[in-house]
Parts: C-alpha cells; sequence; structure tokens
C-alpha cells in the first residue's frame, strides 16, 4: 500500500469514529480512493486491533501492525552502487548533482535526486568510520590550496581572470586563514605564509603541507626533499615542516 501512513491514521480514525459511515463518505472527505479506503479497512478488521491500540504507534510499528507495505515509488527504483559512489567523491571537484546525472544516463529508472542524496547520506553513516586526532595548541598549521580555482569577472567585460585560494587551519582551534593569489608557484605560496604568521601574531610548531611541488621537491621512502626557498621561509619563523603522507 504506497498511502503514506499520516492519511493511514486518518482513515482507521473516522472508521471507528463512526463504523456506520461508508468508505465511499470517508474517500470523498480524504480525498483518496475509495478502493484505498476499503483494502485499509479490510486490514483494520483483520488485525482484529481496536482505535485504542493503533493511534499511539509510531510509523514503523503502524505498519508491522497492519501489514501495510508504505513504500513510495522513489524507494522502489533501482539505486547506484554506494561504494562506486563514494569512490566517484573522492575526485577534485566531484559533486552528488554530477555523479548522480552520469549514473542516471546509465540507469534512467533509477532513483531521484533527492532520493539519491538521503540515501547516500544514510549509507555513509551506517559505515561508523571516524579517526580520532588530538591536537596540542600551536603545534601543528594545517595548509594547502583549495582544489577550486575561483574566476575573477572584469566589470568592464575585460578577459577573467583566476585566483588559487590559500587555506591554513590551526589543529588544536580549527582558527582558519584564507588568502586568494595568482598562483601555486612558490613566491605566491611563501607569501601566503608570510601574511598568514602576521595574522596569527607567531608561527606554530610545525607546519603540514600536502605534498605540491612549492613545499616538497621530491618524497622518497627514507628522505623527503623540502623546497629549499620554502625550508628558508620556515627555517626564519624558527618552525619546519612536516608533510602530510602520500
Amino acid at each position: 500500500m504506497r498511502l503514506p501512513v499520516r492519511l493511514q491514521r486518518e482513515i482507521a480514525r473516522m472508521h471507528f469514529y463512526d463504523p456506520t459511515q461508508s468508505n465511499r463518505a470517508i474517500a470523498s472527505g480524504l480525498q483518496v480512493s475509495p478502493n484505498t479506503v476499503s483494502a485499509l479497512c479490510s486490514k483494520l478488521k483483520a488485525s482484529g486491533l481496536a482505535w485504542s491500540d493503533l493511534r499511539d504507534l509510531d510509523d514503523d510499528a503502524w505498519i508491522e501492525a497492519l501489514k501495510t507495505q508504505n513504500r513510495s515509488i522513489a524507494q522502489r527504483k533501482p539505486s547506484p552502487n554506494w561504494e562506486w559512489v563514494d569512490e566517484q567523491m573522492q575526485f577534485p571537484d566531484a559533486t552528488l548533482q554530477q555523479i548522480w546525472q552520469e549514473w542516471r544516463e546509465q540507469c534512467p529508472t533509477g532513483i531521484g535526486f533527492t532520493q539519491f542524496c538521503e540515501q547516500y547520506k544514510a549509507w555513509s553513516k551506517s559505515r561508523h568510520i571516524v579517526m580520532r586526532q588530538v591536537h596540542e595548541p600551536g603545534r601543528n598549521l594545517f595548509v594547502d590550496f583549495a582544489g577550486k580555482v575561483i574566476e575573477i569577472r572584469d566589470r568592464n567585460g575585460e578577459p577573467s581572470t583566476y585566483a588559487q585560494i590559500f587555506v591554513a587551519s590551526l589543529g588544536y582551534s580549527s582558527l582558519t586563514y584564507i588568502q586568494a593569489v595568482a598562483s601555486q608557484s612558490t613566491n605566491d605560496w611563501i607569501k601566503c605564509h608570510v601574511d598568514c604568521f602576521a595574522y596569527l601574531g607567531g608561527a606554530p610548531e610545525w607546519v603540514v603541507p600536502d605534498n605540491l611541488k612549492a613545499a616538497i621537491l621530491r618524497r622518497e621512502r627514507d628522505e623527503i626533499i623540502v623546497n629549499p626557498a620554502y625550508r628558508n621561509c620556515l627555517s626564519y619563523y624558527d618552525t619546519a615542516a612536516m608533510p602530510t603522507g602520500v
């Protein structure tokens, strides 16, 4: 039965309130099909339950008591492999909207975008993946360029320019510094650090960058080669790089 539980409750309430009224009268009052009312009333009679037994039940208990399958059309449509969706979400700039559109091209009868988002969220929560990190005040500053380049449009119609977004965040307080620069070059990378340290009023014990070339020239099994200019900059502020794992 596709009828929402809230309407099932109304039908049951009216049925028990006045058992003499016809199914057609109940259907007219609730603007549903008389056949739907008849089917639910049959289930009510078969259950042997009174209104006092039913009225305080939650939706799941209601469905179980009356054996009504409250499944929407969307719930019965095909769903994607959520492992595949999660893998696609790991790519830079990936969005659920884009992934859903690509999947629907292969599965036109599949669930809609709203159901896609809700089911992916529920699947993600069911995995219970947690990584606990303990941070000490002033110890680690995490730095990187955000993945997406920002377009800057000229108000006079001249060609657009583009900005790289530098992001730095302290591990303990999550205090965040953000700056737009023209490129991911070593000069712009170092400028962002200088401005960031000025904003923070000091430098952390460790700076934790990703493995971009402006920070790390080469990473081997037993050796990390830090960009000399970057190393000198951090040394001036009495701190050092501790790059993330690959």
